[in-house]
């Protein structure tokens, strides 16, 4: 009887502590029955200074070793049901440790995983909406990045500043996001060279030729964009 009520509390049911002969008004006492009295005695040492009631899973534990002390058969039903249930919860708790844990680790594919077997194990929405959202910010994390690289590798003005305002949003590191800005800062100088190389260009003046060549040969401008002018200076 103590298995089948601890079983039924850990499966959520509602169990009457006025039910039985001699009991008081069903649903209206305050006392737990015997067997949690039992439970909570031998869990909760006496003093001035109690510590929380256990869990349900303890009250269940206990229940099953108060079972097999009293000899009740391994092939019991209700040893049995109550055996799952408690492999059910320890795997329950290992997986709540796996979201945890690849959650601040920023493990993108465990942290999928870790959902993935949460939900079959039937967590509560509540726990998987929260690794969920974890999940999202880590994929965009990772999406942005990757974007910041590409940026960076192609040089092209428009699109580093695109990525750097999708990383800074996301909060990447310090160091990739100053990198990046780097590079930005290198596009800019060499686009504001090309364009004093032009106008130098038009003007047809040899003094402001050879600065604006210098300029941009410095900011890193490429030497075959450079050719042109140096042959138009050369001209004159």
């Amino acid at each position: 009887v103590a298995l089948a009520q601890a079983l039924a509390a850990f499966e959520g049911d509602e169990v009457s502590a006025g039910s039985g002969a001699g009991a008081g008004s069903a649903g209206t006492s305050s006392s737990p029955p015997g067997f949690f009295r039992r439970v909570l005695n031998s869990l909760s040492p006496r003093g001035p200074r109690r510590p929380p009631p256990p869990s349900r899973t303890e009250v269940l534990e206990a229940a099953v070793q108060e079972a097999r002390a009293a000899g009740m058969p391994e092939d019991d039903g209700s040893l049995v049901s109550a055996s799952v249930a408690l492999a059910l919860e320890a795997r329950r708790v290992e997986v709540r440790g796996r979201l945890a844990a690849a959650a601040v680790g920023e493990d993108t594919p465990e942290l999928e995983a870790a959902l993935i077997a949460a939900a079959e194990l039937g967590l509560g929405e509540a726990e998987l909406r929260e690794a969920r959202t974890t999940l999202e910010q880590l994929m965009r994390a990772e999406a942005a990045r990757q974007a910041l690289s590409e940026a960076c590798q192609s040089g092209e003005a428009a699109g580093l500043e695109a990525a750097l305002s999708e990383g800074e949003a996301v909060c990447l590191g310090i160091e990739e996001l100053s990198q990046a800005r780097e590079v930005l800062e290198g596009c800019r100088r060499r686009a504001a060279a090309r364009e004093v190389l032009e106008a130098a260009v038009a003007s047809r003046s040899i003094e402001a030729m050879h600065t604006a060549i210098e300029a941009a040969r410095s900011s890193g401008v490429g030497e075959e964009e450079l050719s042109e002018a140096s042959a138009a200076m050369e001209e004159e």
